[in-house]
């Protein structure tokens, strides 16, 4: 038991140790959006090569660059779904996002282009 205040704040920010390191899918994507907010951004860092997809040995050398600690063979494979890698749809579970057509082809890359309005037909334009 915790006597001193040092102590208990240790405690408190320990957590439960119980828990452990996060052994299935749901939790992993829980620790991703915790430590980088969203999908996209755990997908640029985890996808070092830029590749749009990572095999078991590329999502193992990513958990560890980032210090992520948990069963990587179980959770692979949950993400995966019996696929050979995986693509950034799968770290969300949704099929909208994963824009490859096979396994074996990355996504295309988004691209943004920026507009000037239309200022012949724009009321807001004329003077």
């Amino acid at each position: 038991s915790a006597s001193t205040m040092r102590e208990v704040h240790s405690a408190l920010l320990a957590g439960d140790a119980k828990e452990g390191p996060p052994s299935d899918a749901t939790a992993f994507r829980s620790a991703i959006i915790k430590k980088f907010g969203s999908y996209a951004s755990a997908w640029e860092v985890l996808d070092a090569k830029g590749s749009g997809r990572l095999s078991y040995r590329d999502f193992v050398a990513a958990c560890r660059a980032i210090s992520f600690a948990g069963n990587f063979k179980l959770i692979f494979e949950e993400l995966a779904g019996g696929e050979e890698v995986i693509v950034p749809g799968d770290l969300h579970g949704s099929l909208e996002c994963s824009v490859a057509k096979s396994r074996t082809e990355p996504p295309p890359r988004a691209s943004l282009t920026w507009m000037a309005p239309n200022t012949a037909r724009d009321p807001r334009w004329s003077r």
